[in-house]
């Protein structure tokens, strides 16, 4: 594993109004842990950090304040929702003879034969956490999936890293490639056939309403002149 270098800065104000104005400056709020010390609240350039990231290293050198530096990994980090930026980050100081548990990302290679004839990818697990000695663990994991047809799957079981236990639940599923699911046109069809012709006899009941109704108010109508032609009792 190849490591670079962080410089961070140690932080006093844990006031919102001044973490907002650091992050608007390009500054990140952090803090970093270690096995038997206190915590320590940090500033990190965000440039800094984005290249680290960039570059797939897990462990970094850290220096604070310019003085010695420290071996450590990234544990966490916090994304904004909207702007999917890094609003805090948490920082674990490691040693180099004692196993860590972390997450690498799974980086898949090449193109399924059961995508070029038809099937999708789906891609179930994007990261492992692995355990053991930081130099055994590797930066990025490797898997092939071109050999893989139509109704394939690779599993978590069937990852091996030498001298590093998989953590992660051995029967998940990594990667597979599924038949799409495709409604055949003709079907569409008829179910639209057969809205339109509810519709049509829908609208035909209601036209025959509304005929029997007319008749009756014409029937309605006409009785009063029926009364009024009635002979009246004149002497």
């Amino acid at each position: 594993m190849a490591n670079d270098v962080l410089n961070v800065q140690s932080r006093i104000t844990e006031r919102k109004s001044d973490l907002s104005a650091s992050r608007r400056n390009g500054i990140i709020p952090g803090i970093y842990y270690t096995v038997g010390k206190e915590p320590i609240s940090l500033n990190v350039n965000e440039r800094e950090l984005m290249a680290i990231i960039a570059s797939g290293n897990v462990i970094i050198d850290m220096k604070v304040d310019d003085k010695d530096s420290q071996k450590i990994i990234i544990k966490d980090m916090q994304i904004h929702p909207v702007t999917d930026k890094i609003v805090h980050v948490d920082l674990m100081g490691i040693r180099m003879d004692k196993e860590i548990e972390i997450s690498i990302p799974i980086h898949f290679e090449g193109v399924p034969e059961g995508v070029k004839l038809g099937g999708l990818q789906q891609s179930i697990l994007r990261e492992l956490l692995l355990k053991g000695l930081p130099a055994d663990i590797p930066e990025v994991i490797n898997l092939e999936i071109e050999q893989l047809d139509i109704g394939d799957s690779i599993h978590v079981h069937e990852i091996n890293i030498p001298k590093v236990t998989i953590v992660t639940e051995a029967e998940l599923a990594i990667v597979s490639v599924v038949t799409p699911k495709i409604v055949e046109e003709e079907v569409v069809e008829e179910e639209l056939e057969g809205v339109e012709g509810e519709e049509g006899e829908e609208a035909v009941e209601g036209e025959g309403e509304g005929e029997g109704k007319g008749k009756e108010g014409e029937g309605e109508a006409k009785a009063p002149e029926d009364a009024g032609d009635a002979p009246s009792d004149k002497k």
